[in-house]
């Protein structure tokens, strides 16, 4: 149980980057 909350965090770190990354992205296209 334990083994599945680390993957979860594991996954969702980069997960959050990649989307904060793209709404930059669209935020510069948008201007």
């Amino acid at each position: 149980m334990i083994e599945i909350l680390i993957w979860a965090v594991i996954l969702t770190v980069p997960v959050n980057k990649i989307t904060r990354w793209m709404k930059q992205r669209a935020n510069r296209l948008n201007k």
